[in-house]
């Protein structure tokens, strides 16, 4: 299991692991963040990030797929956490600082 810092906006960071998700018992079930990444030029690309109800669910609907497809992401990171308030904090201060791809055409289509 690798992890991974994200600093949001504000300069605080967030730590992430690497999910493995073809290792179904490694895909947490609860709450919690994710971002999307690619590689380039050795460092993470963020992609997309969000957090969610359910991690578990995140990675059986069209969103995964979709971000690999469509943007090249490969690997997803994410963060347990059961605080709905706390995730959105966190998301949207990733969200500010990286603004991923994904995440600003989901928003111009109204799909965020």
């Amino acid at each position: 299991m690798s992890l991974c810092s994200f600093e949001g906006e504000s300069r605080r960071h967030y730590d992430y692991r690497a999910l493995e998700i073809k290792n179904r018992a490694a895909v947490p079930i609860g709450g919690g963040n994710y971002v999307f990444t690619r590689r380039v030029g050795g460092v993470f690309e963020v992609i997309c990030a969000g957090e969610t109800d359910n991690l578990w669910g995140l990675f059986t609907s069209s969103l995964w797929h979709r971000a690999k497809l469509e943007y090249g992401a490969t690997t997803p990171f994410v963060r347990a956490n059961p605080d709905k308030n706390s995730r959105r904090l966190e998301s949207e201060d990733i969200i500010r600082k990286y603004r991923p791809p994904m995440n600003e055409d989901m928003a111009d289509t109204g799909n965020a």
